[in-house]
């Protein structure tokens, strides 16, 4: 990218931009939610009670976090994309942060296995540790689609990992806040290398 591009997309990335990354961040992570519960309740309804218990656990993980992935993923990829920046990014952001959340779930939960806590999602230390582990491995699989537009994205990782930790507690509400201020960050500096 050239210093004239990224001053203008830094322009554009103003309180009015973030305040739209936050709504949108949250509204993505509590849709996912409700597309995990409904797909949750519709599994529920197809299968038997012996199938239901046999595999309880495992799609009812799986198809959160698919949903919530998606729908965060998608939610963010069309920001970017269209609204907030305008970078060329791939579709291949939807699908990394799908795999990263649903991977995430699964580590957070064997972490939390190891870790002695209720894995039931009612324990609020087990939710955060699925949370940020999630959100450090959809960093780390979303960083290489960064690195393609600009410098110093190893700070994605980092916030992304404290964002959607937070998230657990704040219903998406500081996924879009920490990551969306270091939009803000990533674009300032990244005008300010051009420029010097």
């Amino acid at each position: 990218m050239t210093g004239q591009n990224n001053e203008q997309i830094s322009r554009k990335f103003g309180i009015d931009d973030l305040l739209i990354w936050v709504l949108g961040n949250t509204f993505g992570l509590n849709v996912g939610f409700l597309l995990g519960f409904m797909s949750h309740n519709i599994i529920n309804t197809i299968i038997t009670l012996d199938e239901r218990i046999a595999l309880d656990r495992g799609i009812d993980l799986s198809v959160y976090a698919i949903c919530i992935g998606t729908s965060v993923g998608l939610t963010q990829w069309l920001l970017l994309r269209f609204k907030v920046t305008q970078l060329s990014l791939s579709a291949l952001w939807i699908l990394v942060s799908t795999i990263g959340i649903l991977v995430g779930f699964w580590v957070g939960k064997y972490l939390g296995l190891i870790l002695g806590l209720d894995t039931n999602f009612s324990d609020i230390y087990y939710v955060i540790l699925v949370f940020t582990v999630s959100g450090f491995l959809c960093g780390i699989l979303q960083w290489p689609l960064l690195q393609k537009h600009m410098a110093r994205t190893q700070w994605w990782v980092l916030s992304s990992t404290i964002g959607w930790g937070l998230s657990s507690i704040t219903f998406g509400i500081s996924l879009g806040v920490v990551t969306g201020g270091t939009w803000m960050w990533l674009l300032r500096k990244e005008v300010q290398h051009e420029i010097d």
